[in-house]
């Protein structure tokens, strides 16, 4: 996952040229040993193939336990050797994660100390002493910066003090609305002049940030009209006018994860993270996604979210009586959205995300679901109910358990639109 050779004992490479998988962090990791490269060459998008000469620190799931190892020797030979940076230090799995700092009137020790506490740097005491030597200790930028572990000191200072250019432009403020689709972000961040909308489509649906979410995400997306879709965190952002669309992306991303891993609470325990309440559950976060954005689309109110996933998880729990979801959004997201803006037509997709045609869950997220609604689906009520509809005029829903109770209800809503019509 993070070498992609990952040394055993003294070794020497002569000429190689090296393509690894994109969720490699580096290309070789020396682990402690002695390194020769000879004629060694890496070529593989935007990875930079980084050499580690210190001790790959021991894996326990998505981290490493150890932050320290003994430095191997790496020696480079050969006019063709051509790689990434050579650390001294020992490799961890964070070594290539962007962490935001956010400046906001910190000192230079608060600001240090943040880095230190984001693993950012191994000692807040010398980036003290590193920023005075500089005369830069009191020239930090107020605002959002994104810094690396593997930045030396020069470059995050670079970072953290850096004034907004001309070119940059303007900060913008700019709030996604829970429900959001994918194409509907692209252009209000086209519209804002941050990015352009197609190609930030592009980056945000090829991912590849070294986020942690992105290794839960599943290998086939096949049927998928948005590889993505969902995973657009709604929220307030702050973006520079003419971003990358690859920065935007990264700080999308890095805010849905930071949000999944906040910790969450039922009435009866607290989980560390939301990914544990999902794994006690028995999901994989593209269902609970794809589950949660249909919740946001389908409750006419935050209160009523509990109780509409309940609905949807008791179809799903009882596939038998109840093959299909049966969802309204799911049809309108497939006719609406997939329909016209479907590179190449393909039926089976937009049939895939209509549950009035198709079983189960849609292949993916039909919007961008904000965190009530992924909560309600974490909260997991327990109801019978199987059906729900809901009274527009008057902002309530209705639950029940039987087509009979439904069918009453619904007669019942339809009696009092016409007892109390819309007055022109």
């Amino acid at each position: 996952r993070s070498a992609g050779i990952l040394l055993e004992a003294d070794v020497t490479i002569r000429n190689l040229n090296l393509s690894l998988s994109n969720k490699c962090h580096a290309a070789i990791c020396a682990n402690g040993y002695r390194l020769e490269l000879d004629n060694v060459t890496y070529e593989n998008g935007s990875r930079k193939g980084h050499v580690f000469a210190g001790k790959m620190t021991k894996y326990q799931g998505d981290s490493y336990s150890e932050k320290t190892g003994t430095s191997g020797q790496v020696i480079i030979k050969g006019s063709k050797t051509k790689l990434g940076n050579i650390y001294a230090g020992s490799m961890n799995s964070s070594f290539d994660l962007p962490v935001t700092i956010t400046i906001e009137g910190a000192t230079n020790m608060q600001v240090a100390q943040m880095l230190f506490d984001d693993d950012i740097i191994k000692s807040s005491k010398a980036f003290e002493l590193f920023a005075g030597l500089g005369g830069r200790e009191n020239n930090y930028v107020v605002g959002e910066h994104f810094v690396r572990p593997n930045m030396p000191y020069e470059t995050i200072l670079d970072e953290l003090t850096k004034v907004p250019t001309e070119e940059m432009g303007e900060s913008i403020q700019v709030t996604f609305p829970e429900g959001t689709t994918l194409i509907d972000a692209a252009n209000i961040l086209e519209k804002n002049h941050i990015c352009d909308a197609e190609e930030f489509i592009f980056y945000f649906n090829s991912g590849g940030f070294g986020v942690g979410f992105e290794d839960r995400l599943p290998l086939d997306s096949s049927l998928k009209f948005q590889k993505m879709e969902g995973y657009f965190f709604p929220d307030t952002y702050f973006f520079y006018e003419n971003s990358e669309p690859e920065e935007v992306c990264q700080k999308i991303y890095y805010n849905f994860d930071t949000k999944m891993n906040g910790e969450f609470s039922t009435s009866k325990k607290t989980y560390a993270t939301r990914y544990e309440r999902m794994e006690e559950l028995e999901m994989n976060l593209d269902e609970l996604i794809t589950l949660a954005s249909i919740v946001q689309k389908e409750a006419a109110n935050v209160r009523d979210m509990n109780d509409v996933a309940a609905v949807f998880r008791n179809r799903i729990e009882n596939k038998d009586t109840f093959p299909k979801l049966e969802s309204d959004p799911t049809s309108n997201y497939s006719n609406d959205v997939i329909r016209p803006n479907i590179e190449y037509y393909n039926q089976t997709i937009i049939d895939a995300y209509d549950t009035y045609k198709s079983a189960g869950l849609p292949p993916g997220a039909i919007c961008n679901p904000g965190i009530e609604a992924i909560d309600a689906v974490l909260t997991n009520k327990k109801t019978k109910n199987f059906y729900f509809i809901a009274n527009i005029r008057t902002n309530e829903t209705f639950f029940s358990e039987t087509l009979e109770q439904h069918e009453a209800k619904q007669a019942e809503i339809e009696q009092y639109y016409i007892d109390n019509p819309v007055e022109e």
